[in-house]
């Protein structure tokens, strides 16, 4: 990345359980670079121009930044806006566990945003 970052953590939903916190970058000019949204258990990110709106699932940067690079090589897996909005009938899902498969019986996301971050109880 380039130049000094400001990072500040913000809340995902107003009280609500979350799979995922976020996290704004800002340039020290005070500019808005990106929301960090982070998966909670999974080393998995998106890139964001905001923070999610609360019951929606977050909506990446198009295109990602060059410097999303750097959560790669720190190990995690960046999910741009076309992953975020792949049908959950196009992802296998066989390896999850029966008791984690309740929860999208009853929630029934529609893509693998709504999935991977949600505000599920």
């Amino acid at each position: 990345m380039a130049g000094p970052l400001r990072a500040t953590a913000v809340e995902a939903g107003p009280g609500y359980p979350a799979s995922f916190t976020c996290t704004e970058l800002r340039a020290f000019d005070g500019r808005l670079l990106a929301v960090v949204v982070a998966h909670l258990l999974l080393p998995i990110v998106t890139l964001a121009a905001a923070s999610p709106v609360f019951g929606d699932a977050p909506k990446a940067l198009v295109p990602q930044p060059a410097w999303a690079e750097d959560f790669v090589v720190a190990g995690f897996q960046v999910l741009d806006d076309a992953a975020l909005r792949t049908p959950l009938r196009e992802v296998d899902l066989s390896a999850l566990p029966v008791i984690e498969r309740k929860p999208i019986r009853r929630w029934k996301p529609a893509v693998l945003g709504e999935l991977l971050f949600n505000w599920w109880d």
